[in-house]
Parts: structure tokens; C-alpha cells; sequence
């Protein structure tokens, strides 16, 4: 269908009838049938793709001990509950959670990590994902994570993605294998996506902090959330927004610590950055133990279901050209 604009998005979103959705939330379960909430962020693991990095001997790696299976990378490890990787599971915490729509995408690590293997590894784990969101077409929708080690290879894989695949957005990691996104190499995908009219969703990965957070499972908790307020920031600071004015930037999980470094932030940033933050950013938050009905926050509640049935909403932090578009359905 045509891109929504973000306002009528939001509106149509506040009745089920006016999502695609629609006719097979009705003929869901009993927790789904009234489920008007898109999930921004939501992730699988790529069952082939662990399966590759079990036969690794180098970082990143699967390994399995007493019957867990574990990602390495580093001192990090990430224990692959059988859950991570059940479609049915998903649904079913959709289906409880309310959710109708999942932006769905790998959970990391992305193909950045995996050197020359990398385009291989990209295509495998959007595949993957792209079938699920034809096989689930009105539950899911895809977003495309690239090799950007190697740009030639991220440019074809991102036309790829959208005009073969049909996905709807970019999954672009906080730090890319410890470089940030910002850096002028990787430009040319910004302005492909761009050219493409594609929302980039902003995601940590693993923290370039890690060796600091990794005590008291500190990771997740403080890491991701540093990993975002670096990488934004970065963004804002560069000029990658007054250069791609038109650049569709989804920003979760509040931007990390951003709002509470604004003002400082702020104190240093260009006017124009600070206007072109203002405009061209969309920043979600979950979990929220209510369904917010404030109006500086949009009418479509968010919530990740990759690890929990915990709710959440999506806020805009600027009124500014709040019809942007959003994620094109």
C-alpha cells in the first residue's frame, strides 16, 4: 500500500479496521483480537546463521554447555534460550501482548562481524527474515541488516532487500563492529536509503563499553543504553542530518540517555543540527506498565516482545513535521 503519512498513521492505527492488517488479528486468538499495537522493534535469531557459528572457532561464535547454548563474543556471552528462535513463541507473545504488527528483524550479531564472510552472512540472515514476513504477512514486516564493511556489497544488498524481498526499513546497529555510523564512509548508504524513501531503525548491539559494563550484568542494562546515546549523538553532531534532511531516523528506546543530555548537548550543537534532530528523529520507549493516552504521545503503544509480553508506547519528542513519514506498510 502507499506510505502513510506519520499523522494519518497514527490515526488509522487507533482502530484495527484501518490496518492490513485487520482481518487476521479478528480471526486471531481470543488475547489478539482487539489488538491495535505495532512493535517497532522486535527480533529472531537466525536459526542456519547459529548454526554456522557453531562450526566457528573464532569470535563470534555458538557453543553448548550443559544443554545452553551460548553466544561469544569477547567476555560476552549470551545465553539462546529455545525461545529466541520459535515463530509460533513470537506470535503467541504478540497475541498476549496485544501487538498486531512486528517490525521483525535478527537479533544481533549482524554481519559487520563477520569479515569477508560478511555479504553471505547478510543475505542468509535477510532471507530468513524476509520469509517470515511473506509466510506471516500480516503480523510481520521486515527490516535488513547489511555488510557494511563492504559498501559495494550493503548498496546491493539494501536494493536487494527492498525490491526483491519487500522489506520495509533498515536495521542499523549503534557501533558496526566497533566503528560508528556516523563516519563518512557510510554516507552512501544513508543516501541510498534515502533515494529509497527507508526508514533506518537505530539498534545497540554489542557495546563498544562492554569491558567497562560487563560486571553485575551491566550490559544490556547500562551498555545498550550508553551505545545509543553515543551513536545519536554522534549522528546529530556530524551534519548527517543537515546533509539528508529527508532521512528517516527511528531512534528506541528514548535514544539511550539523549534526553537527559540535551540540554548539555544542546550547548554545543549547531542551530542547525539541533532543528534538523528536532525534525527528522522518532523516539520510541518500552516497556510501560500503561497504555499512555498523554497527548505528547503518539496513539500507537509499542512494546518489544523479542524477550517479554511487556508493553510499551512510542513518544515523540518534537512536534516538529510530526507528519513525516513512518515505516511505509
Amino acid at each position: 500500500m502507499p506510505s502513510l503519512t506519520r499523522r494519518r498513521f497514527l490515526a488509522a492505527s487507533t482502530a484495527a479496521a484501518a490496518l492490513p492488517a485487520a482481518p487476521s488479528v479478528a480471526a486471531a486468538p481470543a488475547g489478539a483480537a482487539t489488538a491495535t499495537r505495532i512493535d517497532c522493534q522486535s527480533h529472531l535469531f537466525v536459526p542456519e546463521q547459529l548454526a554456522v557459528m557453531e562450526k566457528r572457532t573464532a569470535d563470534p561464535r555458538v557453543f553448548t554447555r550443559d544443554g545452553t547454548r551460548y553466544i561469544q563474543m569477547g567476555d560476552w556471552l549470551r545465553k539462546v534460550p529455545p525461545l529466541y528462535t520459535d515463530v509460533a513463541s513470537k506470535l503467541a507473545v504478540m497475541d498476549a501482548a496485544g501487538i498486531a504488527l512486528t517490525a521483525l528483524s535478527i537479533n544481533d550479531p549482524g554481519p559487520e562481524w563477520f569479515g569477508a564472510d560478511g555479504p553471505a552472512m547478510a543475505q542468509l540472515q535477510n532471507d530468513y527474515i524476509a520469509g517470515l514476513s511473506r509466510k506471516h504477512s500480516t503480523r510481520f514486516f521486515g527490516l535488513f541488516v547489511l555488510p557494511t564493511q563492504d559498501i559495494r556489497a550493503s548498496l546491493a544488498e539494501m536494493d536487494r532487500c527492498v525490491r526483491q524481498l519487500g522489506m520495509k526499513g533498515w536495521l542499523l546497529y549503534t557501533n558496526l563492529a566497533g566503528e560508528f555510523p556516523d563516519e563518512r564512509k557510510f554516507r552512501p548508504l544513508f543516501a541510498r536509503a534515502v533515494e529509497l524513501d527507508l526508514p533506518v531503525l537505530l539498534h545497540p548491539a554489542k557495546p563498544i563499553t562492554t569491558d567497562l559494563v560487563k560486571a553485575y550484568e551491566l550490559t544490556s542494562t547500562l551498555g545498550n543504553m550508553f551505545d545509543n546515546t553515543i551513536a545519536l549523538t554522534r549522528l546529530i553532531m556530524s551534519g548527517l542530518l543537515d546533509d539528508f534532511p529527508k532521512l528517516k531516523l527511528v531512534c528506541p528506546h528514548l535514544g539511550g540517555s539523549r534526553s537527559p543530555c540535551s540540554s548539555a548537548a544542546r550547548r554545543i550543537s549547531s542551530a542547525s543540527r539541533a532543528t534538523t534532530f528536532a525534525r527528522s528523529t522518532w523516539t520510541s520507549s518500552h516497556p510501560c506498565p500503561r497504555r499512555c493516552a498523554s497527548p505528547s504521545i503518539s496513539a500507537v503503544p509499542t512494546s518489544s516482545s523479542s524477550r517479554a509480553t511487556t508493553r510499551g508506547c512510542s513518544r515523540r519528542r518534537s512536534s516538529t513535521r510530526c507528519s513525516r513519514s513512518s515505516f511505509p506498510l
